[in-house]
């Protein structure tokens, strides 16, 4: 059974998708400008601008894929800072929920971006004739589930506490003698009286023969 997502989740998967068309349009399609030699101007994600001219692609692929690392590791921070907003104002309870809503969006959305980032990478590298088959050392080394993880155990971690252990019961004090004595005598009841049984068959026996 598919699990149910919260309304934060359903709203948090609406907001990636305008996102996504938003970096499309505003971020990955200039930089086809490079080769139509064209000058391009695009946001940097550490308040900075890249801006470029005049120069092939080759060269500017390491700054590329710099920033696509910045902004997905942005967005990730964006989307638990929302999450951590929405269990404030919902409740404690629903903190695992949204943190999963939260984590799973995320990690669809991440790699949504990194492929059209490779593919990007493609055309830009093969002019109009990409390479199916290339994919940048940068894209193979990107790594973003362990963030994704990390934040979602530290927002769970944060607002639901830990059970407190029940406390300890002291221990027995210890027992006397005579208490000792009538324990041992109670797990050894069958035995006593066949014992008392051989004594006496032994006294009677005694009596007659001597």
């Amino acid at each position: 059974m598919a699990r149910l997502v919260t309304p934060f989740g359903y709203k948090l998967q609406t907001e990636l998708s305008n996102e996504f068309s938003r970096m499309d349009s505003e971020w990955f399609f200039p930089w086809h400008g490079l080769n139509s030699g064209c000058d391009i101007n695009v946001d940097n994600f550490d308040g900075r601008r890249i801006r470029l001219g005049g120069v092939r692609f080759e060269g500017c692929e390491p700054v590329y894929w710099a920033a696509v690392k910045r902004y997905l590791t942005n967005k990730i921070s964006e989307a638990f800072d929302l999450a951590d907003r929405e269990i404030r104002e919902s409740g404690q309870a629903n903190a695992p929920r949204i943190a999963e809503d939260a984590a799973s969006a995320m990690e669809e959305y991440c790699w949504r971006i990194r492929r059209q980032a490779i593919d990007t990478d493609r055309r830009l590298q093969g002019r109009g004739y990409p390479d199916p088959e290339y994919s940048s050392p940068h894209a193979d080394r990107m790594e973003f589930a362990s963030d994704i993880a990390r934040r979602k155990a530290a927002l769970v971690s944060f607002h639901v506490p830990e059970e407190a252990p029940e406390p300890s019961l002291p221990p027995p004090p210890p027992l006397t003698l005579s208490k000792r004595f009538e324990r041992v005598y109670d797990r050894n009841k069958g035995k006593w009286a066949t014992v008392a049984l051989v004594i006496g068959a032994i006294g009677i026996a005694f009596r007659y023969f001597f």
